[in-house]
């Protein structure tokens, strides 16, 4: 079953691909908040973890909707208390590959007023700390990503918010990735049928 929802996804991602009228392709960077949520790690403190994300993206107009697909790099993670007031910093750089449906809820000529809601697959590129990679990760995530994005010619702005539904560590049971980004889009290329 967890090999067959990848699969289903590409075919979803193919056949919109094929029947939309207008595309727009770009690149994505930006900033990321990471922490996890569920069961902590016992004796110690969780706290958020900055990080980045950086890739690009897909934009089809379909019907009253826009379908966007991405490709990104992403880093994720948490603080832990180790020693006294020492944090011991857990990273996880992942490839994402988010599905996402925009609303148009406010525009005209020049500027545009988005909400963002969909699916994320996540593939794990490692997981390390300051003293060796960590064990135990799962390879495959999943998480459901909602936000805003402003747009304003050919660039915008965007605020998300990303909560991983699968666990993450497969020795600790509940504990999954929960992330606030913020970001900035460069459209750069834009054509019609």
């Amino acid at each position: 079953m967890k090999k067959f929802i990848p699969i289903l996804f590409v075919l979803v991602l193919i056949s919109f691909i094929s029947c939309a009228q207008e595309n727009i392709t770009g690149m994505r960077l930006g900033y990321n908040s990471a922490r996890f949520t569920g069961n902590s790690i016992t004796g110690s403190e969780n706290k958020n973890m900055p990080g980045f994300y950086i890739g690009g993206f897909y934009k089809k107009d379909f019907y009253k909707f826009d379908i966007q697909t991405e490709l990104l790099l992403t880093s994720k993670g948490y603080k832990i208390k180790s020693v006294g007031d020492t944090y011991l910093s857990n990273v996880f750089l992942y490839l994402e590959l988010p599905l996402l449906l925009k609303k148009d809820l406010l525009s005209n000529e020049k500027s545009s007023l988005y909400f963002i809601a969909g699916p994320v697959l996540m593939l794990k590129v490692i997981a390390i700390n300051l003293v060796s990679e960590i064990e135990g990760i799962n390879n495959f995530d999943s998480a459901i990503k909602v936000g805003f994005e402003f747009q304003y010619n050919n660039i915008s702005l965007d605020l998300r918010f990303n909560q991983s539904f699968i666990n993450f560590d497969k020795i600790e049971p509940s504990k999954y990735h929960q992330v606030i980004s913020f970001g900035m889009n460069f459209h750069l290329k834009n054509k019609t049928k």
